[in-house]
């Protein structure tokens, strides 16, 4: 999400009114290397809110997930 650069590159698009965003992600409990979620580590969905400045970290997102 960038108001600069946003829907020009692969996976970004512009913020929304006051910063907002919408996304789909599918998410699976079974990672790669066969540990689950929940299980065998703790996962997260990570937003990084700003990648050109990698010491300001204020406006990231962690958003600890489970899966059932």
């Amino acid at each position: 999400m960038n108001n600069l650069f946003g829907g020009m590159f692969a996976n970004s698009s512009k913020f929304g009114t006051g910063g907002t965003f919408s996304v789909r992600i599918h998410v699976e409990a079974t990672l790669d290397d066969g540990r689950v979620c929940g299980q065998d580590v703790d996962c997260a969905v990570v937003t990084r809110a700003d990648h050109f400045d990698s010491g300001d970290r204020k406006y990231d997102v962690h958003v600890p997930i489970a899966f059932q």
